[in-house]
């Protein structure tokens, strides 16, 4: 099973976002994803990029 292509058609990302990583961890019953601005994309001329860093949030219970 191809997580990234099954995941990517089931959750609702729209643009500039793209999934581009999916890792799913048994023994903790945890699904990572990992998500990235299109590098297509530009910012408009009236926002500033500060910094980007992870963020970790745990919403669903996928494999419970």
């Amino acid at each position: 099973m191809d997580l990234l292509k099954e995941f990517t058609q089931l959750l609702p990302i729209d643009h500039p976002f793209e999934l581009v990583k999916v890792e799913k961890e048994e023994e903790k019953q945890a699904v990572h994803f990992y998500l990235q601005v299109s590098s297509a994309h530009l910012p408009s001329a009236h926002h500033t990029i500060h910094s980007y860093y992870e963020r970790s949030r745990e919403h669903l219970k996928l494999f419970q």
